[in-house]
């Protein structure tokens, strides 16, 4: 979905109304003629269309538009200098932090109109009815519309941008084009400086040993920095998209290192960044060759009969598949499982779902077919334009117009780490999962075996976090009812990333968990209503959890592995630090 700068249509906030709904004909015609047959190429063009048979709701709109355009500067006039009344409460939007946004009458006006504005779009998409997946196709390019034509976005209208400019002489305009050269040529937006964070230096940096390897994984066990540890190991299974580091970030926002110094043996996998010898693995092979095979060599080490088990986002996915393989074939190898944002019913895939469309995924299928590579960066597009006011037009004002260097971040350092996936194994995904939802109801087979959920009857915690935009709450909560009465359901404070990563040392956080145990309703917002709210995070609770569901502790292992598996190197290991491979 993308246009060149030749038929792009130029946004700006100072747009009147009129000018406003022709620029929606403008991207209507970008979108019917670049992204045929595609869900939002049709949503927008049934929306603009009925805007256009409905010119009485169009009338009003335009006369409401206008007497609050009116309004608006008929009070930056009565202000005398121009600047908004000292009274009236503070604009909490970042992009507006600049003083001249409020106390210069030419910029208060660009801020204000475009605001209203925006509210104009929104509130033209409320006038026509579209069913439930049109309406977010056409709320999702909206807000795309919305973020790009704030004022902010140009260096013409962006007083902090002309401040700089006339202070410098131009030089930040200098240094924000050799920004954007470098950027052109990395195929990414820089969230953080190039080497401000050294993966086992700054992050990852728990110790440990990799104890084994294969074609597709590392095992790393971790180790005790407690005398005593539960006698039941815990494997952690992250995603394969992206680095396993997002889980042992720096040393404060560690969950490997909070697991590790509450008692537990922790292990985790580190998924390989498929390069060319990895173009023809599929689904079932991250199954076998990665987590049944993790788990195994886990209990072979541990000399236990059962490990706990933790996924995160599609590694619980992947978790959840391979312990319905195992249980298929009588292996009963798992105290727990616990997921971590993880889908397991992709019933409601939030805006990422609206990409998922048919004809796209059967084009990834034909792309694919003889096997190949799934590029990492066009995930890391995808998943920043889904958040463009945090990930996109910010780091565009301050690195290619004011000539910055962003702040080093370590959890937009791992965002921007990306990782290929192998082809075939990324088209089954989409569609067994996000496009047809076979997953829930076992018509599929993986590794031979039917998936069966239900057959699990596991403990476990499932976390889901409140303003997800990857795994939407509810869909989590849907994925627990899967599992049986054994689970306990908990909603944390935050995002898809930020609500995992949420240390208790920040006591920032917050969740909602059900007041006594118990099966789950079946309406997620009627668990709302009877969960209670609790300050803190999710790790405590999840440790102490663990600590319950443990058979008691015994003596911390001396040394990692054991004499069939022995400690090939130091953890991080060198999977994790393989630089994206290139695709040809």
């Amino acid at each position: 979905m993308s246009a060149s700068n030749q038929d792009t249509p130029q946004l700006a906030g100072n747009m009147s109304a009129d000018e406003l709904f022709k620029q929606f004909a403008g991207f209507s015609q970008i979108l019917a003629g670049k992204c045929s047959d595609n869900r939002f190429a049709d949503a927008w063009n049934k929306f603009v269309g009925a805007l256009a048979s409905n010119p009485e709701a169009m009338t009003e709109l335009f006369r409401t538009h206008t007497v609050r355009q009116s309004e608006m500067l008929m009070e930056i006039a009565k202000s005398g200098n121009g600047a908004e009344p000292a009274d009236k409460p503070a604009n909490k939007d970042r992009r507006f932090a600049h003083e001249k946004w409020t106390t210069n009458p030419f910029y208060r006006y660009l801020r204000e109109n475009y605001e209203l504005n925006s509210k104009l779009l929104r509130e033209a998409s409320a006038q026509v009815e579209l069913d439930e997946t049109e309406q977010k196709a056409v709320d999702f390019i909206i807000e795309q519309l919305i973020s790009a034509m704030a004022p902010t976005n140009y260096a013409s209208t962006n007083p902090e941008v002309i401040d700089a400019t006339l202070e410098s002489g131009g030089k930040n305009l200098q240094r924000g084009f050799e920004n954007y050269l470098h950027d052109l040529q990395k195929g990414a937006i820089s969230h953080t400086p190039p080497g401000a964070f050294t993966i086992g230096e700054t992050v990852a940096t728990t110790a440990g040993k990799v104890v084994f390897q294969n074609h597709l994984m590392q095992l790393i066990e971790y180790a005790p920095t407690t005398a005593k540890v539960n006698a039941k190991p815990l494997l952690v299974v992250p995603p394969c998209i992206n680095k396993y580091y997002i889980l042992d970030l720096s040393e404060h926002n560690s969950l490997i290192k909070y697991l590790v110094d509450s008692g537990n043996r922790v292990f985790l996998i580190s998924w390989v960044n498929a390069a060319a010898e990895h173009a023809q693995l599929e689904w079932d092979d991250y199954v076998a060759s990665g987590v049944i095979e993790a788990i195994d060599i886990v209990g072979q080490i541990s000399k236990q009969a059962k490990v706990h088990t933790l996924g995160y986002c599609i590694g619980g996915t992947l978790l959840a598949c391979a312990l319905s393989v195992m249980k298929s074939n009588k292996q009963n190898a798992a105290a727990s499982m616990s997921l971590l944002t993880s889908f397991l019913d992709f019933c409601d895939t939030g805006t990422v779902g609206l990409f998922v469309e048919r004809s796209f995924v059967d084009a990834q299928d034909e792309k694919f077919r003889d096997g190949g590579l799934f590029s990492g960066l066009d995930l890391q597009r995808t998943f920043a334009y889904l958040r463009p006011d945090d990930l996109v037009w910010p780091y565009v004002v301050r690195n290619y117009m004011l000539g910055e260097t962003p702040a080093p971040f370590d959890i937009l350092h791992w965002n921007g780490d990306a990782t290929n996936l192998p082809g075939k194994m990324y088209a089954w995904y989409l569609r067994r999962t996000y496009l047809e939802n076979d997953l829930k109801n076992g018509k599929i087979k993986v590794c031979g075996s039917k998936v069966r959920f239900d057959n699990l009857a596991l403990p476990g915690m499932v976390i889901a976090t409140q303003r997800d935009h990857i795994v939407p709450w509810q869909a989590a909560y849907a994925s627990a009812l899967l599992l049986g009465d054994k689970i306990d359901f908990v909603l944390a404070s935050s995002g898809h990333v930020a609500g995992i990563v949420s240390p208790p040392t920040k006591k920032k956080g917050h969740y909602q968990c059900a007041k006594k145990s118990g099966a789950l309703p079946k309406n997620p917002q009627q668990w709302v209503k009877g969960a209670r709210h609790v300050d803190g995070s999710w790790w405590d609770r999840y440790v102490k959890w663990l600590n319950k569901s443990s058979s008691g502790k015994v003596a911390a292992a001396k040394q990692a592995g054991n004499y069939k598996f022995r400690p090939l190197q130091d953890a991080p290991g060198t999977y994790v630090s393989s630089a994206l491979p290139p695709i040809n």
